[in-house]
């Protein structure tokens, strides 16, 4: 059922993390289902739902952002059951979500001099390829898989056009690069030799993309804070807080491919002391 699942997730679109955490969500649900009844599990009931959500609150003592995570997974499971035919019901929805007071602005991890120098040691140790990498990520806030998927045929140094077409959820969508993504990417072209389609191609397959775990581990040599997901985030809070060029929330929105404002609120951190020196400005 489980590899079932994870194809009707990919289907809808799902990226491979979705698909891992919530194939890893659901059989935790079935672990518990048989704990509980030593049955084989078939079937969504309501009743085994909020059984399910009041041990996760009571006895396992999950957070809210986690057991959400596991609802979440659950409605998903329960799309896929009603789909496959073995059941015509919803038994969980979003209402079994848990209400949380987001904290919208949160401290920074990195500041920009920490990835500037990060940047800079990637040049000087590992050469351009991981430079371009961690440029692209800190001036167009790519996720990583985006990054890896970028095609020769994608860019166009004259419009600085940057076409993402394997956006999360297959979403296509354009962001501009600057001079300094520009230039990463030609000097690292310099150095480039292969046929492969792909901007970063991978060094076992001749058709295929660099994969992320290459990318990761790279990057852990140099920082323990800095990863690709994190260069996402500094490049929101970069675009929000400059002093030379502040993009609205909505223009931050469609570089990141975001669905709605709101969700990149959550991406654009600021210091502690930036906001005390506002406050104290008032």
């Amino acid at each position: 059922m489980i590899e079932d699942f994870k194809f009707f997730l990919k289907a809808k679109g799902s990226s491979e993390a979705t698909m891992k955490s919530y194939a890893l969500k659901i059989e935790e649900y079935i672990s518990w289902y048989k704990g509980s009844f030593d049955l084989e599990f078939r079937r969504l009931y309501r009743e085994n739902v909020s059984d399910y959500l009041a041990y996760l609150r009571t006895i396992k003592r999950d957070g809210a952002k986690t057991i959400n995570t596991k609802v979440s997974a659950l409605i998903s499971l329960n799309q896929f059951l009603i789909n496959s035919g073995i059941q015509n019901d919803f038994v969980v929805d979003k209402k079994d979500r848990i209400r949380v007071q987001e904290q919208i602005v949160s401290p920074t991890k990195v500041s920009k001099t920490d990835v500037e120098q990060f940047r800079q040691r990637l040049l000087e140790e590992e050469g351009s390829r991981y430079y371009c990498i961690a440029t692209i990520g800190m001036f167009c806030g790519l996720r990583i898989f985006e990054i890896l998927s970028i095609q020769l045929s994608d860019f166009n140094f004259t419009t600085r056009e940057l076409i993402v077409n394997r956006g999360k959820g297959n979403k296509m969508r354009i962001v501009y690069m600057n001079q300094k993504v520009i230039n990463s990417i030609k000097e690292y072209l310099k150095e480039r030799k292969s046929d492969n389609p792909y901007l970063f191609p991978s060094e076992k397959s001749a058709t295929g993309k660099m994969h992320p775990s290459a990318v990761n581990k790279v990057f852990n040599k140099y920082s323990k804070v800095i990863t690709p997901h994190q260069l996402r985030h500094f490049c929101a809070t970069n675009m929000i807080t400059s002093d030379t060029a502040k993009f609205a929330i909505h223009e931050i929105s469609a570089i990141l491919g975001h669905s709605t404002p709101q969700v990149t609120l959550r991406y654009c951190h600021v210091s502690k002391n930036e906001l005390l020196d506002k406050i104290d400005r008032l």
